[in-house]
């Protein structure tokens, strides 16, 4: 191709040789690299700028800009630099034929020009191109209509001198040693006074801070118009002050090489970036960057740098915290010191990231591209051939290239708005990223054009069940169907949809249906495998599960399932737990001696396509899990450990901030109405000494009810979702001291990323009760009051017993209103024993003991809560209940009722109705117990041989109220009779409970205890 690159600003004197051998802008720097890249792909490429005398240098003739644009008609496509006048003018002279793109690398509020340009350049050739999605949204709000169509993101890359300054298998830190060196590498006015104030700071005492810029040459006409006199004041600080070496400007070569002997990247910008070369440079020659989270920093940096928050104080000016900054610099800089082997692999995937996204060699094939797409459409008015960019934006979806794939399918959108497979598969392009509102309005627009298109239908119906909408994407599904019965992903979409509802049965023929159209649909198999699990079909699950390892052996998600599938939620007796167990342990020693033969290719494979991972089930069956946890959970870290082998390594003994206190983080899926929220983790988030602790708070699932709590109670908050890789990242960047997973085993993310090595001392607590088998978790902290004596045997990590309940415990707030026992359906005449946990908690051994309460007193009644989404578990329980009522000769009907799942509001005023709340000591009562105590509803217990065991009794002698705690089976059942016959007795324990119950909230000591724990550990 024929290809012009114009600066039409004559002030600006450069070739294409000019930024390998002296300073140059970044903006100028970024139009030669680019130009030099597409030269030694074979194109034409010319330079115009403010040169008085043809040149030539790699590839690229240099010549004086011309007076009129008319000497630019012979090229099929021009880049114009940060001039859209001038954009404007060319179009005007040259008429319809060559491709015009308008490159934007700078940020200001919309002005006349461009707002001129939008309206003028509106044919099909004409293109805006930025930097950064940031930086085309932060427009876009501003107000200007820049068309989707014709708007692209041509990104800046490095300078050819930072390229592979660090080969693979060269040590980076070995590099750095010597002086611990920060560096500023850009314009003064994006950041240099707040670094030169932040660099006093304390924790910087004895570093260098290098800067490399320049004063006049941005003074006095830089953006913000700062005066002269400004700039040199700072210039004279800079010779002044111990510590800082002023270079000056640097041609990219030498500055490529100091950087690679430098540290930390020190960039607290008061400007927003549009991409940040600065940023990219500094990881491509392996430094650590602290820098502002400002403009499209977060989105070029991959999450891979230390980004500071930038604030506004009263008057509305822009705010840094300077102590963040110089702390954060700090502390990279004793890990340089330490030789840190975690920092090596950070800095390693820094330029990684560089290499994979940031090289001119890349963003020359993207221009090609872009410019191939524009040639491809109309001039002026000839023919349009939508057909051919159609064909390139499948290819695009294909590649994988998302971006490239939605800007052609609105390119040929803006040709044949009509063209109907293109909004269909557009949408879909939307829905893959998690925008259904717009795949939705996308899809109604192809259905307006195919009315009954079924794959429009289909489509259309995912979208529509991702919003919520499920009676609406039932439809679309069935519509679909009727038209094309043969759809096998709709078939099974419709029945996934379908098992989410709850109608598990009506999903069943959808999967084989399915599978009859394609045998060798693995996903689907799967489907249909875990669906007969829940269905208790075992023998057909079985038989899908063998069906769908035959077609992928090596598929780690079929197999794991089918693991899990051995842990069923309710049992029909002792010996059906044992072998379950054994059938467990079974397929997890084959597992375990299958992945550890494969190679680490195979396990780091088997780890990314792992989703259902959590052995959850496991713990309800009321035996000690140590050794199958051992198994289990050493057989997710060696997966976990291939895929990122960086960060499972022991991590040095770390010191404190330079304030003194630790980083502890806290991660975990429920930062949202749960009895995890209420156990632990809001006690911990209000009780932790925060001048001791730093906190964050690490929510996987993204925004959820209780984050603003959290964040009052002082912690820091990052949200998700964010995938494995991501959060990783995330949390290794902010080296915590310290990592508290409260509920490892309920959360399948929240398991890998414990199976991981990304603090110095991490650790786990009751939220679920048993220990996690993971050789990565250092703590378990439980209760005094809970732990049986040797329990220490039941745990891989090491066991620490705080005092009282274990936790920091506040009430719920109390609830108003009442419910009658009649609009429950409640017997009046009865004595009402409530059996309020989930279902999956009682063993077979609680049926023979309800079975003999009912047999000694005939006006009992136990009310149990339905299970939440699976009638078949509900159904196997009244099974299991009325054979045991059978052997007392009682038909258990009469003695029973299971209420539906009730709001949190109707479960508390549920509670005042009963008169007995019945505690299994397989699985006792934590949260449930505490909720019902306080409605002054008596708890009665039996100690279990486990932790998990003796949550009710812990709390019961926190209360002294040791009648309600049974010695064996037969005191148990005893004492219940008792408090089912004696009123007076049961209204005499209300009485204690209103007055005594106060005790079990808001006591600190635990947690104080928790944290002396931590900080010996550390």
């Amino acid at each position: 191709m024929r290809l012009a690159f114009i600066n039409p600003n004559r002030a600006h004197r450069y070739d294409a040789e000019t930024p390998y051998a002296q300073p140059l802008g970044g903006s100028e720097s970024a139009q030669v690299h680019l130009a030099r890249a597409l030269a030694a792909r074979g194109h034409r490429v010319a330079l115009f700028t403010g040169v008085e005398a043809v040149t030539q240098a790699g590839g690229v003739v240099t010549r004086p800009l011309p007076a009129s644009p008319d000497r630019l008609g012979d090229f099929e496509a021009l880049l114009i630099l940060n001039d859209p006048a001038y954009a404007v003018l060319a179009r005007a002279v040259l008429g319809p034929q060559p491709v015009l793109i308008h490159w934007e690398q700078n940020l200001f509020e919309p002005r006349l020009p461009y707002r001129r340009a939008l309206e003028a350049l509106a044919g099909p050739r004409d293109f805006f191109a930025f930097l950064s999605d940031w930086q085309i949204a932060h427009y876009r709000a501003q107000g200007l209509a820049l068309p989707p169509d014709r708007t692209l993101k041509l990104r800046n890359a490095i300078a050819p001198a930072f390229e592979n300054l660090f080969p693979q298998g060269g040590s980076i830190l070995a590099a750095k040693r010597g002086p611990f060196r920060l560096a500023f590498t850009s314009a003064p006015y994006k950041g240099l006074e707040p670094a030169l104030g932040f660099f006093q700071d304390p924790s910087l005492a004895g570093a260098e801070l290098h800067l490399y810029t320049g004063f006049g040459h941005y003074a006095p006409n830089n953006i913000h118009r700062q005066s002269e006199a400004r700039w040199q004041t700072l210039a004279q600080r800079s010779h002044a002050t111990p510590g800082l070496v002023w270079h000056g400007l640097t041609a990219q070569p030498d500055l490529a090489k100091a950087l690679a002997a430098a540290h930390v990247l020190f960039y607290p910008s008061i400007v927003e970036e549009t991409a940040g070369i600065a940023v990219m440079e500094a990881m491509a020659a392996g430094m650590a960057i602290v820098a502002s989270d400002w403009g499209a920093l977060a989105e070029t940096t991959g999450g891979l740098a230390t980004l500071l928050p930038v604030g506004r104080d009263g008057a509305g000016n822009f705010t840094l915290d300077g102590a963040a900054f110089a702390g954060a610099a700090a502390r990279f800089g004793q890990r340089f010191q330490d030789g840190d082997l975690e920092l090596e692999a950070h800095l390693r995937r820094q330029i990684d990231h560089i290499e994979r996204h940031h090289l001119w060699s890349g963003r020359a094939q993207e221009f090609e591209t872009m410019v191939a797409l524009a040639l491809g459409g109309p001039a002026g008015g000839p023919t349009p051939r939508p057909e051919s960019l159609f064909e390139t934006a499948r290819d695009f979806a294909q590649q994988g290239r998302t971006i490239e794939a939605k800007s052609a399918y609105q390119r040929v959108l803006a040709l044949r708005p009509d063209y109907g497979e293109a909004l269909n598969n557009l949408g879909l392009l939307h829905r893959q990223a998690g925008e259904s509102g717009e795949a939705l309005a996308l899809f109604d627009q192809a259905l307006a054009l195919h009315p009954g298109q079924p794959q429009i239908l289909a489509n259309r119906a995912g979208a529509l069940a991702a919003l919520g909408r499920e009676a609406d994407a039932l439809a679309d599904y069935r519509q679909a169907l009727a038209a094309k019965p043969d759809d096998g992903a709709a078939l099974n979409n419709l029945a996934n949809l379908l098992k989410g509802l709850g109608r598990r049965e009506d999903a069943v023929p959808l999967y084989r249906q399915a599978l009859a159209l394609k045998p060798d649909a693995h996903e689907t198999r799967l489907n249909l495998a875990r669906l007969l699990v829940e269905l208790g079909e075992e023998q057909a699950a079985e038989e899908s599960f063998a069906q769908t390892l035959a077609l992928r052996p090596d598929w780690s998600e079929a197999a794991f399932s089918f693991a899990l599938a051995q842990l069923e939620q309710l049992y029909d007796s002792d010996a059906d737990i044992e072998t379950r167990r054994a059938r467990f342990d079974g397929i997890l020693a084959s597992l375990e001696a299958h992945y550890d033969r494969a190679p680490a290719t195979e396990r780091a494979e088997a780890a990314g396509e792992l989703v259902t991972l959590c052995p959850f089930f496991l713990a309800y069956q009321g035996k000690s899990d140590r050794d199958l946890q051992r198994r289990y959970g050493g057989l997710i870290h060696r997966l976990m450990a291939a895929a990122f082998p960086a960060h499972v390594q022991p991590i040095p003994s770390p010191r404190p901030n330079a304030d003194g206190r630790w980083r502890l983080g806290i991660v975990s899926p429920f930062f949202r109405p749960h009895s995890i929220w209420k156990i632990p983790l809001r006690g911990w988030l209000e009780g932790l000494d925060q001048s001791r602790f730093d906190l964050t708070a690490y929510a996987l699932e993204g925004a959820q009810a209780q984050l603003s709590e959290a964040a009052a109670l002082g912690a820091k908050v990052v949200t998700g979702p964010r995938a494995l890789a991501g959060w990783i990242e995330r949390i290794a960047q902010d080296r915590p001291h310290i990592l508290l997973y409260p509920d490892i085993g309920m959360d399948g993310l929240a398991m890998k990323l414990a199976a991981f090595r990304l603090a110095p001392l991490q650790a786990t607590t009751l939220g679920h009760p048993d220990t996690t088998g993971l050789p990565t978790i250092d703590l378990f902290f439980s209760s005094t009051l809970m732990e049986p004596e040797g329990a220490e045997d039941h745990y891989t990590e090491t066991l620490v017993r705080l005092p009282g309940l274990g936790i920091l415990y506040r009430p719920e707030p109390e609830i108003e209103g009442e419910i009658s026992r009649t609009a429950l359906a409640l017997p009046e005449d009865r004595v009402l024993y409530w059996c309020a946990q989930s279902l999956f908690k009682y063993t077979p051994a609680f049926d023979a003991r309800l079975a003999r309460i009912a047999a000694r007193l005939p006006q009992a009644h136990f009310v149990f809560l339905e299970h939440h989404d699976n009638p078949r578990v509900t159904r196997r329980l009244r099974e299991r209940l009325a054979l045991a009522f059978q052997a007392e000769g009682l038909e258990a009907d009469g003695f029973l009722t299971f209420l539906p799942r009730l709001a949190p509001k109707d479960f508390a005023r549920a509670a005042r109705l009963m008169d007995v709340f019945l505690d299994h000591n397989a699985w006792s009562g934590f949260n449930s117990t505490l909720e019902a105590l306080a409605q002054g509803l008596p708890v009665l217990t039996l100690p279990g041989p486990l932790m998990r065991g003796r949550h009710a009794t812990a709390i019961l002698r926190l209360l002294e109220l040791e009648d309600l705690i049974a010695a064996d089976e037969a005191d148990w059942v005893e004492r219940a009779v008792r408090l089912g016959a004696d009123r007076a007795w049961r209204q005499s324990l209300r009485n204690d409970i209103a007055a005594r119950r106060q005790r079990l909230y808001g006591d600190l000591r635990p947690i104080r205890a928790m944290e002396e724990a931590l900080i010996a550990r550390l």
